[in-house]
């Protein structure tokens, strides 16, 4: 038996590399779309989380209603249902977060109120400088330092591996 987290099924709809395999009323390849919030749950059946996506991330949409779209996570494989208020059109990202986390900001300055966490991988479409900040399609401003080409993928994962937030040690004297 295929393991389910990967099998693009819900009993009903069924990507169409399953036609044969699995008896459904509709296949289909589905619609590609984007997770368009700095982090959205992933879920199987029920409340339980499976994963968790990044912003900009593909999500294959094989079945959508109005609260939850059933679809394909496109960088792992795995299956589940995302709220549909998270996701939004594709966008065919140009960057991606290159530290373990940064800001989006609604103007070009570090000093701005209420700025938009982002975590390493998130991944976002730069529509234009200002300075030292890029701007992404949202709106947001970003620290360019902060942003690498998503075409230049970090080639050493020693590095990307030791960008992970280490566990707090105590002291005993």
């Amino acid at each position: 038996m295929s393991d389910p987290r990967q099998t693009p099924f819900n009993g009903r709809v069924a990507h169409v590399s399953l036609r044969g395999a699995v008896s459904a009323e509709r296949f289909t390849e589905g619609v590609r779309k984007r997770v368009a919030l700095p982090v959205a749950g992933l879920h199987r059946d029920g409340p339980a989380l499976e994963r968790q996506l990044l912003l900009g991330e593909p999500f294959r949409v094989l079945d959508a209603a109005k609260e939850q779209s059933f679809g394909i996570a496109e960088l792992s494989g795995y299956v589940g249902h995302l709220a549909t208020a998270a996701l939004g059109p594709w966008e065919e990202p140009t960057h991606v977060v290159a530290p373990r986390a940064t800001f989006g900001f609604a103007t070009a300055s570090i000093k701005t109120p209420a700025p938009v966490p982002l975590s390493l991988g998130s991944r976002l479409r730069v529509v234009a400088r200002h300075e030292r900040f890029l701007q992404s399609a949202e709106g947001w401003f970003l620290p360019a330092a902060h942003l690498a080409p998503l075409e230049a993928p970090e080639d050493d994962p020693v590095a990307v591996a030791e960008l992970s937030p280490q566990p707090i040690t105590h002291r005993v004297s």
